[in-house]
């Protein structure tokens, strides 16, 4: 399992290497507690989590997290995933943190946009919230994943 991680880690490092200038400040990083392959918490998202677990590659289900030390990317469908590369990682209490970061999608070309998410941990799972706005009414929108790797 460590080294599925360790394969995405690698694919996630070797994409943010490609498309990111260097930046002149040290890139923040992310919490030990947050780290790993993370699928929604649904039945549906505890299979794609056994399937995951089963294979031998390191290739992500739409609605995978994947919190590695710089960087998160979140398996999309249609898109190969979206990646944030973190700016400023600021702790908001015990197991809660705001993470900021550029957000870019495949094929990284387009101008990156600054995204802020709310991340805690409670009862073994993981909450990522975002502000939202539809319809000119501003919402928090809020996920809730489990932990598979």
């Amino acid at each position: 399992m460590l080294a599925k991680l360790q394969k995405i880690t690698v694919r996630l490092l070797m994409a943010s290497a490609v498309s990111m200038p260097a930046l002149a400040a040290a890139p923040a990083v992310s919490p030990q507690a947050l780290r790993g392959v993370w699928f929604e918490d649904t039945e549906l998202g505890r299979h794609h989590c056994l399937q995951y677990s089963l294979r031998q590659t390191g290739e992500l289900i739409p609605g995978t997290l994947v919190v590695a030390d710089t960087q998160i990317a979140e398996a999309q469908q249609g898109v190969q995933e979206t990646l944030l590369f973190l700016t400023q990682v600021a702790a908001q209490g015990e197991d809660a943190w705001q993470v900021s970061g550029l957000s870019d999608a495949y094929p990284y070309q387009a101008i990156k946009e600054l995204q802020i998410y709310g991340f805690s941990l409670r009862n073994q799972r993981l909450y990522r919230s975002m502000k939202q706005v539809q319809d000119g009414k501003e919402f928090l929108r809020t996920q809730v994943y489990a932990r598979c790797v």
